[in-house]
């Protein structure tokens, strides 16, 4: 049996996302993971977002520690923000989790908004799926999926970013 197919993300509930054009992914294993993440990471520039969603144990806090060392950074540095909500790596990384959050109002109590106010940040924003509103219109949403070893991502980006997903493309192919 393999990876699913079906997503979670619905492209009506992330406006500027379309729901064709996604790019569907093989990453095979946790190293080809941190390898997307790295591209990610690399590709990305200031005022960037980036939300992650995918089932418990996918590779979402994986995929951070490469979009990490792609910008930079101590993919070491690196946890889940499960219980802190937030983490910053650097000046300007923002990990975000909204596992434990339930509502759009619940992401005042964070400042959530607030972190928008930083055109140098980099957002990156588990668990998206949960609260779609926190989707800011921009950016990308990569799904990830896992069954045993077998990693799959599937990415979306929205209506300014496809350079971003023609480059991954290309880096797939040609890695």
């Amino acid at each position: 049996m393999g990876i699913a197919k079906d997503t979670i993300i619905n492209a009506e509930d992330f406006p500027g996302i379309p729901e064709e054009g996604a790019l569907h992914l093989s990453l095979g294993d946790e190293p080809a993971t941190l390898r997307l993440g790295r591209q990610i990471g690399d590709l990305l520039r200031a005022g960037g977002f980036v939300g992650l969603v995918g089932p418990l144990g996918a590779g979402k806090t994986t995929m951070m520690r490469g979009i990490q060392e792609g910008r930079g950074g101590d993919p070491q540095e690196v946890s889940s923000p499960t219980y802190s909500l937030v983490q910053v790596y650097g000046e300007n990384t923002y990990h975000l989790d909204l596992y434990r959050l339930e509502s759009v109002e619940d992401l005042e109590s964070i400042g959530y908004w607030d972190l928008f106010a930083d055109l140098e940040a980099l957002l990156v924003v588990e668990w998206l799926d949960r609260i779609p509103d926190a989707w800011p219109g921009r950016g990308v949403i990569v799904e990830l999926n896992r069954e045993g070893t077998q990693r799959e991502a599937t990415v979306w980006g929205s209506e300014e970013t496809p350079a971003l997903l023609e480059a991954l493309q290309a880096l797939q192919e040609d890695p």
